[in-house]
């Protein structure tokens, strides 16, 4: 299988004039502009087809709010992205640049849109709505055209110096080729949904900001529960930094097991060393029991220390 990808970003930043101060004073306006190819040829016998080749334009804009004044700060984010063919055909669709009709063809184009409302007190945030989650144990896709957003809630509690806390519930995803919201599943088992996604983590930070520890626990209700545990160091010699990324995931069955008997454990070391602008990396990952490590369907597996384009080697006994 060869793969060949394509793509330019343009990226358009507009910030908003203060009408209001805070809200939009801090506002910020970003226009992203994907041009994306992506052609995939299959050379393994028995493939459906011989090659999978798309061409696609996105737009993706952005709008941030400050927060109004007063002891409770309140805001909005929102989105809107719409993604355009350029070239597919019936035999060559399926890269999920763009949604793929029940006749086998991609179509003309596709769009959504999203808001979220947003309260900060303190140090403390909670936003609610259609949100892109980037913590350790759910890590929104933005491999493709247009990214995976869900919906739900989540907070930020950063009121102790070094320490962050994070808690959140998701109910429905969008995934980075579609324009409607559907029920969450495992990368594991897609066909069997589940009505929620809960998650709390707490991070703490030292070593002059040099070394991060962190504990996570997540739950897809009634298929799997997983716990995470990191540890992230850097380290100055010289010229060099020299890093570390550590994780242990435990993954187990949930509930009423709607996909069976979940059992894994992966343990992953990802070693660096980095000067100017080059970076070596030495890794390590090995999954161990009964069933991959889990992950909520469309999300994307980065947290791994192994996780590239083509796959993340998470299979059983990989």
């Amino acid at each position: 299988m060869k793969n060949t990808i394509g793509l330019l970003s343009l990226t358009l930043c507009a910030p908003v004039m203060a009408q209001e101060q805070g809200f939009f004073e801090d506002s910020s306006t970003d226009l992203l502009l994907r041009n994306y190819y992506f052609n995939r040829d299959f050379r393994d016998s028995g493939a459906p087809k011989s090659k999978v080749d798309e061409w696609a334009q996105g737009f993706i804009l952005k709008f941030n709010s400050g927060y109004t004044p007063g002891v409770v700060g309140l805001g909005v984010d929102a989105i809107a992205m719409l993604g355009v063919k350029l070239d597919s055909s019936r035999e060559a669709s399926g890269s999920e640049l763009l949604p793929v009709r029940s006749n086998g063809r991609a179509a003309d184009n596709f769009s959504r849109a999203g808001v979220a409302a947003k309260m900060r007190l303190s140090a403390t945030e909670i936003k609610v709505g259609e949100l892109m989650p980037d913590v350790p144990v759910l890590r929104y896709d933005d491999g493709r055209l247009l990214p995976q957003t869900f919906q739900g809630a989540m907070l930020v509690s950063k009121e102790i110096e070094g320490l962050g806390l994070q808690a959140g519930q998701y109910r429905r995803v969008s995934l980075r080729n579609s324009s409607d919201m559907q029920d969450l599943s495992s990368w594991a088992v897609p066909g069997v949904t589940s009505d929620r996604f809960n998650y709390a983590g707490a991070e703490y930070r030292f070593n002059q900001q040099r070394t991060q520890v962190g504990v996570w626990h997540a739950q897809l209700k009634d298929i799997y529960q997983q716990s995470y545990f990191n540890l992230l160091h850097k380290q100055p010699i010289g010229d060099w930094v020299l890093g570390a990324n550590l994780g242990y995931f435990i993954d187990k069955d949930d509930g009423s097991a709607r996909i069976g008997h979940v059992s894994s454990r992966t343990a992953y070391g990802l070693l660096s060393a980095a000067t100017g602008g080059h970076t070596v990396y030495l890794g390590l990952q090995k999954v161990s029991g009964d069933t991959s490590w889990m992950s909520v369907y469309g999300s994307s597996g980065r947290t791994l220390g192994n996780d590239m384009f083509n796959g993340n080697f998470s299979n059983a006994d990989e």
